[in-house]
């Protein structure tokens, strides 16, 4: 006990101290062990009977989980609820709904950068999407042909069908129409009155 008191006096110890020994043998602090996930990876792979996405208006057909999850994660979780657009990531499609439905989103990237970088680790923000695109090719060694941003194309205005009976109709009727000439009204000739005579007639002077 005396030897073991002396020993504690000495200052701080080493991990390696013989010190230490019999309660690493005990405890066993420094083992190592393997990182490891545990998965039923024969579950996954595993042949079930065919079954449909659950998702309604989904008709696809599995015969293993592996797959069906793989077809969640891609088409259905990551949805926008306002124009159905799928998106591979939670980051990407909250980008996309604050550029393309936000009213608010448009008005302040008109006085500051608002334009987030795809790499949700990047904190970069740009005036425009051009800025961005160059940012993620040169900065993030994105692919120069990378689908960026997909501009919706503009809806053509509707024209307006008519009958072909109708038209026909209506040019052999705009054919037939005949223009009376214009007849001009006579001129009224201007009179002059004078003063009046015996009788009360007025003597008129006619023009």
């Amino acid at each position: 006990m005396e030897t073991l008191l002396s020993q504690l006096s000495l200052g701080q110890k080493l991990p390696n101290d013989l010190l230490f020994n019999e309660g690493d043998l005990i405890c066993k602090p420094l083992q190592r062990l393997g990182v490891f996930d545990i998965d039923d990876e024969e579950l996954c792979h595993e042949i079930v009977p065919r079954f449909t996405c659950h998702v309604p208006g989904c008709q696809i057909n599995f015969t293993s989980v592996m797959d069906y999850e793989v077809h969640y994660n891609s088409i259905h979780r990551y949805l926008c609820v306002e124009c159905k657009k799928c998106l591979p990531s939670p980051h990407l499609l909250d980008l996309h709904v604050a550029e393309c439905h936000d009213s608010f989103f448009q008005t302040l990237a008109e006085r500051k950068p608002m334009y987030q970088c795809y790499v949700e680790t990047c904190d970069s923000k740009f005036s425009n999407t051009d800025e961005r695109r160059k940012h993620c090719i040169e900065i993030h060694n994105y692919p120069a042909d990378f689908r960026f941003d997909r501009v919706p194309k503009s809806k053509k205005p509707k024209i307006r069908k008519t009958n072909k009976f109708t038209k026909e109709h209506e040019s052999s009727a705009d054919m037939d129409m005949e223009v009376a000439p214009t007849v001009d009204a006579p001129q009224r000739q201007g009179q002059f009155l004078f003063g009046a005579r015996r009788g009360g007639r007025n003597r008129v002077l006619h023009l």
